[in-house]
């Protein structure tokens, strides 16, 4: 079942909000159907169903799902984009590159690893990069907005603690002050 409503929601139009709906439930639903199997068969006849590897499942449909939510609110916010809605994506993206840093991890696992397809696995490594590169975007995009200089206060907290420091962090500007630091932390997301 679980195999089944993964097919069904990869089949969805995801160009569309009503088709991103169908796949985000038939992902949610792939993810309950493991999680079930996960709860309540301790003893799994095949490599397939062991709990790492369920957990594995778990985590790769609800990252799905998430994806599929963050196309949707990319998609509904195509015409008109605010600072918030471009900090709003994202947040979403840093999120979604987070969970499948942790589809790797789980990948990694040596009860797992050697029964995933190697497809699988510089897929999970490419889409964590990418949501990684569309977080920095959509801030670039949110800090060099047209309306950026009058953020609200919401706004400016949620940018102060938008960004985490890592030891490659070049710039010491957290929320500009004005234009040209704006500018800064822009081309630097960039």
């Amino acid at each position: 079942m679980g195999a089944i409503y993964t097919q069904i929601g990869a089949k969805q139009d995801r160009s569309t909000a009503k088709g991103l709906d169908a796949a985000v439930d038939s992902f949610l639903r792939a993810a309950g159907t493991f999680r079930y199997i996960h709860e309540n068969f301790t003893n799994a006849p095949s490599m397939d169903l062991r709990p790492e590897m369920l957990e594995m499942l778990v985590q790769l449909m609800l990252a799905q799902a998430r994806e599929c939510l963050l196309e949707k609110l990319d998609l509904q916010s195509k015409e008109n984009r605010s600072v918030d809605i471009c900090l709003d994506l994202a947040q979403e993206a840093a999120h979604l590159a987070d969970c499948y840093s942790q589809v790797y991890q789980i990948i990694m696992n040596e009860a797992v690893h050697d029964y995933v397809p190697y497809s699988w696995i510089s897929l999970v490594q490419v889409k964590k990069e990418y949501y990684t590169g569309m977080a920095h975007y959509h801030v670039a995009s949110g800090v060099l907005h047209e309306e950026a200089a009058k953020m609200s206060a919401a706004t400016k907290d949620t940018l102060q603690f938008l960004h985490a420091e890592t030891a490659s962090t070049q710039l010491d500007i957290r929320l500009p002050k004005d234009d040209s630091e704006r500018r800064l932390l822009g081309e630097s997301e960039i």
